[in-house]
C-alpha cells in the first residue's frame, strides 16, 4: 500500500517534524529511527511511504517535533491508530491535525469525564451507510459532547447540503470521543469548505455550529483517485463550557452517627449522598496515607506519611471487619465508640489505639482463614513491592518504639536480605507483620467500594498527593538514594508564615529519579488512581524548584531554591560590590541591634550566647552558631532554669533572628563558594546599614536571582518531571500553585493541561489585594479558602479594615461593611465563585455551612484545619453536624442546589 501522511504544523526556526510508527518504514517506534517529514507550502508537512508488509492491519504512529538542541516535543494522546482496509485501495492519503498538548479539550479524556460525567456512550446510525466505493472518511474527535447530541456536518458543495441545515450529514459515534462518516465524493468538485455542528435528534435540528473559520479541504486532481481519510480536531464551542461544583472536607473531619470518633472511608458514602443531592459533582479530601510514626497526636498531620502507598488504619470501619468472638470485649469497644463519637474534635491517640487493638484481635481470630482467601493472597502478591517493605517497617517501628530507622541497629540500612528475614512467613513474629497486610487489604476494599459508590452517584473523588515525604518513612528507609537526606524541604516566607516553612522532609534527588523515568512517582500516582479520579499536586512549585533548607536551620527563611543558578564572587566584583563573606554571609550583630531585639534580656544573651569580637560587635558562640544548636539548647531539660519561663520564647526567637540576619547564603559549589540571596534580605539589619550604592547593587542581584535568571532553568526542570506524572494515570490533575509563583509556572501548567488554584484572598498578581473569581481562566479551580487558611467567616472577622476594602472594592457594595460574616454576605461571596469561568468551584464544607445562619458553627475559629506557621499543629477538626442530619436539612440543601443549578454548573 502506498500511504501519504499530511499534517499542518507551524514550526519556528530550527524545528523539524518527524513521524514514527509500528512498521519498518516508520522506524518501528524507535524515535532515533523516525522519519523526517518534508515541508511544503504554508504549514503543510508531508511524507509518502510504500508499506511492504501486507499483514499489517493497524498502523500505529505519532508525530513529534525536534528542535536544534535535540529537545523532542510529541503530540498529545499517544499513538494514532489507522485501520488498513485491504478492500479500500492500495493508495491512501491521510490528513492529520497536530494534537496539541495544551488543548483544553484534552481534560475531557481524564477519568472524571470518561468514566463518570460523559459515560453515556451511545452509537447513532449515520444518514450515510458504509460503501465499498466510498472515497473519503471524515473523523472528528469531540470529547465534550455533554448533552448527548449527534454530530453533523454541512458544507459548501451539493454533497454537503450547500450550507442548508436540513441537509446536514449525521456522523456515527464510533468511540467515546470519535465521530465518523464514509462518503463517496468521487464526483464532487473541490475545494470544500465545511463545518461540524451539534444535532438534536429529538427536534431534528442543528443546535450549535462550531465557532471559528470554515474548515477547508484542498485536494488535487490526482488525490481524487485515491482513498482519503480526514482526521479533524479542535471542535471549538463558543458557549456551554462544562463547569462543575465540589466540596472540600478531610475524611477525618466527617461525622456520622456510626463513626468511631473520626471520619472513616465508609462515611464518604453519606458525603456522596449529600453531594449528589445538592448537585456537587466532586468531593476533595486531604491525603489518606498512613502517618503512624509514634502513635501520638503529632501523627495527625496527613502530610507526614510513613508510606506513600499504604492507607491510614484510622479510616477503617471496624464493623465491616466483623464482630469479635468475645462479647464482653465487643461491648467495651462499642461503648468506647459511642464515647469517642460524642467528642467535638478528633482524639487521635484514643481513636487510633482503640482501632489498632481491634484490628489486631480480629486478625488473630481470622488468621487461619486468610490462607484460603484467594482475593487476599492476590492482593498481597500484586502489591508486594510496597506492601512487604511497609509491613517490615511497621514491625521494626513497633519493636524499637521509634520510626527513626537510624536507631534500629543492624536493620537501620535496608536490604533485600533484611526484607526476606522480617517478612518470612514461617517466622515466629510473622503475625506481627502480616497484620499490616490484613489491614491494608481491608482498607483497599473499603475505599474501592466508596469509589464505585461515588461513580454510581455521578460524583468523583479528588485526592491529595503531598510534595514531600516523612523523613522517617518506608520510602526513605528503602530508597534513600532518591532523596537528599541532608536537606529539608519547605517554603519561603508568605502569608502563611513570616519566617517561612520548614516541613522537615528531605528534598528529592531528581537526577537519580530520572534514571528510570520517575517510576517511584508513577507507581505512587498509579496507586492513588485506584481510589481517586482527580488529584491535587501539593505545592506544584516544588516540581519547578524546591525551597531547600540546610540541616543546620530551623526556619524556612534560611533556605534557597534548588535547582538555581547561584551567584559567584566574580559577579559581585564586576558590579563593584566590596563583598566579603564576613559582612554579607555571616550574622550582622551589633550592640544597638541587640538592644532592639532583646531589651531587658540583653546582658543575659550577651553572656550566654555571644562573644564580643570588637567593641560593640559580636559573633555567636560556636556552640550556638546555628539555629539547630540553639533549638537543642532550649530542648534540653537541664537548661530549663537558665532563662525565665516567660522569656524563653522571646530569647529563642531573637537568637533565630540574629542567626538569619544575613544577606547571602554561602554554599560550597563545584568551583568554589557560591551565593544565594537570603529571601526578604531587605528586612535585615545587615542590609539596612549598607550605603546606598551597595544597596543598589544588592537589589540588582536580588531581583535578578528571584525574578529573571532562574526562569528557564525552572521551566526546563518542570518539563522534565511533570509530563511523567501527568500521564502516569488518567486522573484529572490540579496543581496547588500558591505562594511565590515564577512566571513560567502558568505557562507550563497551561501547556500540560494542569488546573491551577485560585484563592480570592491570595492573588498571584502582587498589584492586587484580592483576586476576583471572574478573572479565573477556564482550566482552574476557584475556592473561598483552603485547609491551610482560616475559614471565610474567620478571615472576614479578623481584620475589619481589610474586610471594608473587600466589601467596597471586590464586592462593589456601598456603605459600611458588616462586622460579622452572616449568611447573606457569605452568599454574595459564594456567588462570585460559583459564577466564575473556572472549570471547578470547590468550596470547603465549613464555608458552605456558613450559608445558613442556623447551621453554621458557633466558633468559626474552631473550624480551622491547619495553621502552617505552627509546627505543632493538631489536625483534629470535626464537622459539628452529623451527615445523617445534614441530609435532612432540606432548606439548606435546596439553597446550595439552587445556587449550583442557576450558575449552570
Amino acid at each position: 500500500m502506498k500511504l501519504t501522511l499530511k499534517i499542518n504544523y507551524h514550526t519556528r526556526w530550527g524545528q523539524r517534524l518527524f513521524v514514527t510508527g509500528n512498521v519498518q518504514e516508520l522506524g518501528n517506534k524507535n524515535i532515533d529511527k523516525a522519519i523526517e517529514m518534508a515541508f511544503f507550502n504554508g504549514d503543510q508537512w508531508e511524507l509518502a511511504l510504500n508499506l511492504k508488509n501486507s499483514k499489517i492491519t493497524k498502523l500505529e504512529y505519532y508525530y513529534f517535533v525536534k528542535d536544534e538542541t535535540g529537545r523532542v516535543v510529541s503530540e498529545w494522546g499517544g499513538n494514532r491508530v489507522l485501520d488498513l482496509i485491504p478492500s479500500w485501495s492500495k493508495i491512501l492519503v491521510v490528513y492529520d491535525q497536530w494534537k496539541a498538548e495544551s488543548n483544553p479539550q484534552n481534560i475531557f479524556y481524564t477519568s472524571p469525564f470518561r468514566d463518570v460525567f460523559f459515560n453515556n456512550f451511545t452509537t447513532i446510525k449515520s444518514t450515510e451507510t458504509f460503501k465499498k466505493e466510498a472515497t473519503h472518511v471524515f473523523n472528528i474527535r469531540i470529547p465534550n459532547n455533554t448533552d448527548g447530541y449527534s454530530i453533523c456536518m454541512v458544507g459548501s458543495t451539493k454533497e454537503f447540503g450547500l450550507w442548508e441545515k436540513s441537509k446536514s450529514i449525521i456522523l456515527n459515534r464510533i468511540s467515546y470521543d470519535t465521530y465518523s462518516v464514509e462518503l463517496d465524493l468521487s464526483k464532487m468538485k473541490f475545494p470544500l469548505e465545511y463545518k461540524y455542528g451539534f444535532y438534536d435528534n429529538k427536534t431534528k435540528r442543528i443546535v450549535e455550529f462550531e465557532s471559528g473559520e470554515n474548515r477547508k479541504l484542498l485536494i488535487s486532481s490526482k488525490d481524487a483517485e485515491r482513498k482519503v481519510i480526514i482526521n479533524d480536531e479542535n471542535f471549538v464551542r463558543e458557549f456551554n463550557e462544562w463547569k462543575g461544583a465540589g466540596v472540600a472536607i478531610p475524611i477525618f473531619s466527617l461525622r456520622s452517627k456510626t463513626s468511631f470518633g473520626v471520619g472513616e472511608f465508609q462515611d464518604l458514602k453519606l458525603m456522596i449522598d449529600w453531594a449528589s443531592k445538592t448537585d456537587n459533582k466532586l468531593i476533595q479530601v486531604l491525603p489518606i496515607n498512613d502517618t503512624i510514626a509514634a502513635r501520638g497526636w503529632m501523627d495527625s498531620n496527613p502530610y507526614s506519611a510513613i508510606s506513600v502507598f499504604a492507607l491510614h488504619p484510622i479510616y477503617l470501619n471496624l464493623e465491616k471487619l466483623g464482630k469479635l468472638k468475645s462479647t464482653f470485649t465487643q461491648n467495651i469497644i462499642d461503648e468506647l465508640r459511642e464515647e469517642l463519637n460524642e467528642n467535638s474534635t478528633v482524639d487521635y491517640e484514643k481513636v487510633l489505639n482503640a482501632k489498632l487493638r481491634y484490628i489486631k484481635q480480629i486478625y488473630t481470630e481470622n488468621r487461619e482463614s486468610l490462607k484460603k482467601n484467594s482475593k487476599y493472597k492476590k492482593f498481597v502478591k500484586d502489591n508486594a513491592d510496597w506492601l512487604k517493605p511497609y509491613g517490615a517497617f511497621s514491625f521494626l517501628r513497633d519493636i524499637n518504639n521509634t520510626s527513626d530507622f537510624s536507631k534500629w541497629g543492624k536493620y537501620s540500612r535496608f536490604s533485600k536480605k533484611i526484607l526476606s528475614e522480617i517478612t518470612f512467613d514461617k517466622s515466629t513474629h510473622f503475625a506481627d507483620v502480616e497484620v499490616y497486610y490484613f489491614t491494608q487489604y481491608h482498607l483497599h476494599l473499603q475505599m474501592l467500594e466508596v469509589k464505585q459508590y461515588a461513580h454510581k452517584s455521578g460524583v468523583v473523588l479528588k485526592g491529595d498527593i503531598p510534595i514531600g515525604i516523612f523523613r522517617n518513612s518506608v520510602d526513605a528507609w528503602t530508597s534513600p538514594q532518591l532523596f537528599n537526606m541532608e536537606m529539608q524541604a519547605g517554603a519561603p516566607p508568605d502569608d502563611f508564615s513570616v519566617s517561612g516553612q520548614n516541613w522537615g522532609s528531605p528534598t528529592y534527588n531528581w537526577q537519580e529519579m530520572s534514571k528510570d523515568g520517575y517510576s517511584w512517582w508513577v507507581k505512587r500516582l498509579d496507586k492513588l488512581s485506584t481510589y481517586f479520579d482527580a488529584i491535587r499536586l501539593d505545592h506544584i512549585l516544588g516540581f519547578f524548584r524546591i525551597w531547600q533548607i540546610p540541616s543546620h536551620a530551623v526556619e524556612g527563611i534560611l533556605g534557597y531554591f534548588n535547582p538555581a543558578t547561584p551567584l559567584k564572587l566574580n559577579e559581585f566584583i564586576e558590579k563593584g560590590l566590596r563583598f566579603t563573606s564576613a559582612r554579607f554571609s555571616k550574622p550582622y550583630i551589633k550592640e544597638h541591634i541587640l538592644i532592639n531585639v532583646f531589651g531587658d534580656n540583653l546582658e543575659l544573651v550577651k553572656k550566654m550566647f555571644l562573644i564580643e569580637k570588637n567593641i560593640g560587635v559580636y559573633n555567636m558562640k560556636e556552640e550556638f552558631s546555628t539555629q539547630i544548636k540553639v533549638e537543642a539548647f532550649f530542648a534540653d531539660i537541664s537548661n530549663i532554669n537558665k532563662i525565665k519561663k516567660t522569656e524563653r520564647v522571646n530569647v529563642r526567637k531573637g537568637l533565630f533572628d540574629l542567626i538569619s540576619d544575613i544577606m547571602f547564603i554561602e554554599v560550597d559549589g563545584e568551583s568554589g563558594k557560591e551565593y544565594h540571596p537570603r529571601i526578604r534580605l531587605h528586612n535585615t539589619f545587615s542590609y539596612k546599614e549598607l550605603d546606598d550604592n551597595s544597596k543598589g547593587i544588592v537589589d540588582y542581584f536580588y531581583n535578578d536571582y528571584f525574578y529573571n535568571r532562574q526562569e528557564e532553568l525552572w521551566k526546563s526542570n518542570a518539563l522534565d518531571i511533570l509530563p511523567s506524572l501527568k500521564y502516569a494515570t488518567d486522573m484529572l490533575v490540579c496543581g496547588e500553585d500558591l505562594g511565590m509563583v515564577p512566571r513560567v509556572v502558568n505557562e507550563v501548567m497551561t501547556d500540560l493541561g494542569i488546573l491551577s488554584l485560585e484563592v480570592q484572598r491570595m492573588p498571584k498578581d502582587s498589584s492586587k489585594e484580592f483576586f476576583h473569581p471572574s478573572d479565573a481562566k477556564y482550566l482552574s479551580v476557584v475556592t473561598t479558602s483552603t485547609h491551610d487558611t482560616s475559614t471565610l467567616r474567620s478571615w472576614w472577622e479578623d481584620d475589619y479594615q481589610r474586610s471594608q476594602r473587600f466589601y467596597s472594592n471586590t464586592l462593589g457594595d456601598e456603605g459600611v461593611a458588616p462586622f460579622y460574616a452572616d449568611s447573606w454576605l457569605i452568599t454574595e461571596i459564594m456567588n462570585q465563585h460559583i459564577y466564575s469561568p473556572a472549570m471547578w468551584t470547590v468550596v470547603p464544607m465549613q464555608d458552605l455551612l456558613a450559608l445558613d445562619d442556623n447551621l453554621k458553627a458557633v466558633n468559626s475559629d474552631a473550624e480551622r484545619i491547619n495553621d502552617p506557621s505552627n509546627p505543632m499543629q493538631y489536625w483534629q477538626y470535626r464537622m459539628h453536624i452529623y451527615l445523617e442530619d445534614l441530609l435532612e436539612e432540606e432548606e439548606f440543601n435546596n439553597k446550595i442546589k439552587y445556587l449550583i443549578e442557576k450558575s449552570g454548573r
